[in-house]
Protein backbone atom coordinates (compact mmCIF):
# COMPACT_ATOMS: atom_id res chain seq x y z
CA UNK A 1 0.00 0.00 0.00
CA UNK A 2 1.35 3.45 -0.93
CA UNK A 3 0.65 7.00 0.09
CA UNK A 4 0.90 9.74 -2.50
CA UNK A 5 1.44 13.36 -1.56
CA UNK A 6 0.91 15.77 -4.44
CA UNK A 7 -1.86 18.03 -5.72
CA UNK A 8 -4.37 15.93 -7.65
CA UNK A 9 -7.69 13.98 -7.49
CA UNK A 10 -10.90 12.56 -8.90
CA UNK A 11 -14.23 11.25 -7.43
CA UNK A 12 -17.95 10.50 -7.85
CA UNK A 13 -20.90 11.34 -5.58
CA UNK A 14 -24.56 12.36 -5.30
CA UNK A 15 -25.34 15.69 -3.62
CA UNK A 16 -28.35 17.52 -2.12
CA UNK A 17 -28.15 20.82 -3.99
CA UNK A 18 -24.38 20.51 -3.94
CA UNK A 19 -22.57 23.83 -3.47
CA UNK A 20 -19.26 24.73 -5.10
CA UNK A 21 -17.01 26.75 -2.77
CA UNK A 22 -14.17 26.85 -5.32
CA UNK A 23 -13.44 25.39 -8.72
CA UNK A 24 -13.90 21.64 -8.37
CA UNK A 25 -14.96 21.74 -4.71
CA UNK A 26 -18.41 20.30 -4.02
CA UNK A 27 -20.04 20.37 -0.61
CA UNK A 28 -22.48 17.88 0.89
CA UNK A 29 -25.85 19.21 2.01
CA UNK A 30 -26.35 17.16 5.14
CA UNK A 31 -24.32 14.99 7.48
CA UNK A 32 -24.76 12.54 10.34
CA UNK A 33 -22.34 10.66 12.56
CA UNK A 34 -22.24 7.73 14.95
CA UNK A 35 -21.51 10.11 17.83
CA UNK A 36 -20.36 13.60 18.83
CA UNK A 37 -18.70 14.82 22.02
CA UNK A 38 -21.39 17.50 22.33
CA UNK A 39 -23.07 20.12 20.15
CA UNK A 40 -19.87 22.16 19.86
CA UNK A 41 -18.17 19.20 18.14
CA UNK A 42 -20.97 18.35 15.68
CA UNK A 43 -20.37 16.55 12.37
CA UNK A 44 -21.95 19.64 10.77
CA UNK A 45 -18.61 21.39 11.28
CA UNK A 46 -17.12 19.19 8.53
CA UNK A 47 -19.32 20.89 5.91
CA UNK A 48 -19.77 24.49 7.11
CA UNK A 49 -16.30 25.90 6.39
CA UNK A 50 -15.62 26.68 10.05
CA UNK A 51 -11.88 27.06 10.69
CA UNK A 52 -11.18 27.97 7.05
CA UNK A 53 -10.97 31.42 5.42
CA UNK A 54 -13.81 32.92 3.38
CA UNK A 55 -13.52 31.70 -0.20
CA UNK A 56 -11.22 28.83 0.79
CA UNK A 57 -9.98 26.18 -1.61
CA UNK A 58 -8.06 22.91 -1.31
CA UNK A 59 -4.80 24.77 -0.63
CA UNK A 60 -6.19 26.60 2.43
CA UNK A 61 -4.88 25.80 5.92
CA UNK A 62 -7.35 24.93 8.67
CA UNK A 63 -7.30 26.77 12.00
CA UNK A 64 -6.25 25.06 15.23
CA UNK A 65 -8.69 22.75 16.96
CA UNK A 66 -11.30 24.80 18.80
CA UNK A 67 -14.97 24.75 19.78
CA UNK A 68 -17.33 24.86 16.79
CA UNK A 69 -14.78 24.01 14.07
CA UNK A 70 -14.25 20.21 14.25
CA UNK A 71 -16.28 17.03 14.45
CA UNK A 72 -15.10 15.06 17.49
CA UNK A 73 -16.65 11.80 18.68
CA UNK A 74 -17.81 10.91 22.18
CA UNK A 75 -15.57 8.82 24.43
CA UNK A 76 -18.14 6.00 24.62
CA UNK A 77 -17.01 2.96 22.67
CA UNK A 78 -13.68 4.46 21.63
CA UNK A 79 -12.71 5.74 18.17
CA UNK A 80 -12.55 2.51 16.15
CA UNK A 81 -15.76 1.94 14.23
CA UNK A 82 -16.96 5.52 14.56
CA UNK A 83 -18.39 6.78 11.30
CA UNK A 84 -19.66 9.89 9.52
CA UNK A 85 -21.98 10.03 6.50
CA UNK A 86 -22.33 12.93 4.06
CA UNK A 87 -25.54 13.24 2.03
CA UNK A 88 -26.24 14.94 -1.30
CA UNK A 89 -29.61 16.25 -2.50
CA UNK A 90 -29.05 15.43 -6.16
CA UNK A 91 -26.95 12.62 -7.64
CA UNK A 92 -23.38 13.78 -8.27
CA UNK A 93 -20.56 12.37 -10.36
CA UNK A 94 -17.42 12.60 -8.20
CA UNK A 95 -13.84 11.41 -8.42
CA UNK A 96 -12.43 12.13 -4.96
CA UNK A 97 -12.59 14.01 -1.68
CA UNK A 98 -10.41 16.59 0.05
CA UNK A 99 -9.98 15.93 3.78
CA UNK A 100 -8.70 18.30 6.44
CA UNK A 101 -7.80 15.80 9.15
CA UNK A 102 -8.45 16.42 12.84
CA UNK A 103 -5.77 18.80 14.13
CA UNK A 104 -5.74 17.24 17.63
CA UNK A 105 -4.02 20.25 19.20
CA UNK A 106 -4.74 23.11 21.66
CA UNK A 107 -7.88 21.77 23.41
CA UNK A 108 -7.25 18.06 22.81
CA UNK A 109 -7.25 15.98 25.97
CA UNK A 110 -4.86 13.28 24.76
CA UNK A 111 -3.77 14.21 21.20
CA UNK A 112 -3.48 11.99 18.11
CA UNK A 113 -7.22 11.89 17.31
CA UNK A 114 -6.51 11.75 13.56
CA UNK A 115 -7.90 8.78 11.64
CA UNK A 116 -5.02 7.23 9.69
CA UNK A 117 -6.91 4.24 8.27
CA UNK A 118 -10.53 4.37 7.08
CA UNK A 119 -13.12 2.58 4.97
CA UNK A 120 -15.24 4.49 2.44
CA UNK A 121 -18.62 3.41 1.08
CA UNK A 122 -20.75 5.33 -1.42
CA UNK A 123 -24.43 4.53 -2.02
CA UNK A 124 -27.05 5.68 -4.48
CA UNK A 125 -30.52 6.93 -3.56
CA UNK A 126 -31.87 3.39 -3.62
CA UNK A 127 -29.29 2.25 -1.04
CA UNK A 128 -27.19 0.23 -3.46
CA UNK A 129 -23.40 0.37 -3.04
CA UNK A 130 -21.63 2.43 -5.72
CA UNK A 131 -18.15 1.72 -4.37
CA UNK A 132 -16.63 0.30 -1.21
CA UNK A 133 -12.94 1.04 -0.52
CA UNK A 134 -11.26 -0.55 2.51
CA UNK A 135 -8.09 0.37 4.37
CA UNK A 136 -7.68 3.81 2.82
CA UNK A 137 -4.85 5.75 4.46
CA UNK A 138 -4.90 9.31 5.73
CA UNK A 139 -1.85 11.24 6.91
CA UNK A 140 -1.75 12.79 10.37
CA UNK A 141 -1.06 16.53 10.31
CA UNK A 142 2.52 16.08 11.52
CA UNK A 143 3.34 14.26 8.27
CA UNK A 144 1.83 16.85 5.92
CA UNK A 145 3.95 19.50 4.19
CA UNK A 146 2.06 22.05 6.33
CA UNK A 147 0.11 21.44 9.54
CA UNK A 148 -3.61 21.83 8.86
CA UNK A 149 -3.38 21.22 5.08
CA UNK A 150 -5.94 19.28 3.08
CA UNK A 151 -5.18 15.89 1.58
CA UNK A 152 -6.94 14.21 -1.31
CA UNK A 153 -8.43 10.75 -1.55
CA UNK A 154 -8.89 9.84 -5.19
CA UNK A 155 -11.58 7.28 -5.99
CA UNK A 156 -9.58 6.25 -9.05
CA UNK A 157 -12.43 6.94 -11.44
CA UNK A 158 -15.46 9.19 -11.92
CA UNK A 159 -18.48 7.57 -10.23
CA UNK A 160 -22.02 8.80 -10.74
CA UNK A 161 -25.38 8.60 -8.98
CA UNK A 162 -23.98 8.94 -5.44
CA UNK A 163 -26.41 9.90 -2.70
CA UNK A 164 -24.18 9.35 0.35
CA UNK A 165 -20.59 8.63 1.32
CA UNK A 166 -19.74 7.02 4.66
CA UNK A 167 -16.27 7.14 6.22
CA UNK A 168 -15.61 4.60 8.99
CA UNK A 169 -12.55 4.92 11.23
CA UNK A 170 -10.43 1.76 11.36
CA UNK A 171 -7.35 3.18 13.12
CA UNK A 172 -6.31 6.48 14.70
CA UNK A 173 -2.87 8.00 14.99
CA UNK A 174 -2.82 6.89 18.62
CA UNK A 175 -5.85 8.04 20.60
CA UNK A 176 -7.96 5.32 22.20
CA UNK A 177 -10.62 7.83 23.28
CA UNK A 178 -11.56 10.19 20.44
CA UNK A 179 -11.43 10.71 16.71
CA UNK A 180 -12.99 13.05 14.13
CA UNK A 181 -12.29 15.39 11.22
CA UNK A 182 -11.95 19.12 10.60
CA UNK A 183 -13.50 19.62 7.13
CA UNK A 184 -14.34 17.72 3.94
CA UNK A 185 -15.10 18.69 0.34
CA UNK A 186 -15.71 16.54 -2.73
CA UNK A 187 -14.54 16.93 -6.32
CA UNK A 188 -15.41 15.78 -9.82
CA UNK A 189 -12.15 16.99 -11.32
CA UNK A 190 -9.36 14.61 -12.29
CA UNK A 191 -5.98 16.29 -11.78
CA UNK A 192 -2.93 15.58 -13.94
CA UNK A 193 -0.47 13.34 -12.17
CA UNK A 194 -2.97 10.90 -10.72
CA UNK A 195 -1.42 7.48 -10.17
CA UNK A 196 -3.57 4.32 -10.22
CA UNK A 197 -3.00 2.00 -7.27
CA UNK A 198 -3.45 -1.67 -8.26
CA UNK A 199 -6.32 -3.43 -6.46
CA UNK A 200 -6.80 -0.67 -3.89
CA UNK A 201 -8.40 1.76 -6.33
CA UNK A 202 -7.55 4.89 -4.38
CA UNK A 203 -5.01 7.69 -4.31
CA UNK A 204 -4.12 9.98 -1.45
CA UNK A 205 -2.92 13.50 -2.13
CA UNK A 206 -2.51 16.83 -0.41
CA UNK A 207 -3.51 20.16 -1.84
CA UNK A 208 0.11 21.32 -1.78
CA UNK A 209 2.67 20.67 -4.51
CA UNK A 210 5.39 18.07 -4.16
CA UNK A 211 5.34 14.31 -4.20
CA UNK A 212 6.32 11.66 -1.74
CA UNK A 213 5.73 7.93 -1.65
CA UNK A 214 5.95 6.01 1.56
CA UNK A 215 4.78 2.65 2.77
CA UNK A 216 1.91 2.23 5.14
CA UNK A 217 2.65 3.42 8.65
CA UNK A 218 3.20 0.69 11.18
CA UNK A 219 0.25 0.23 13.49
CA UNK A 220 0.21 2.30 16.64
CA UNK A 221 0.98 0.40 19.79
Amino acid sequence: MLRIISSVVAATAVAFGAQSFAAGLINADDVSASSQFNGQFSPFYTIDGSGLPVGFDETSIHDDYALDNHWTTSRTGGPVGQNITWFFANPQALSGMWVWNHLSNIISSNLQYEPVLVDLEAKNLGGDTVFNFTNVELLPNEELPQFGAAQLISFGDLYGDIFSITLTVIETQGSTSFTGLAEVRFTDMVVDGQIPVPAAGWLLATGLAGAMLRRRRSKAA
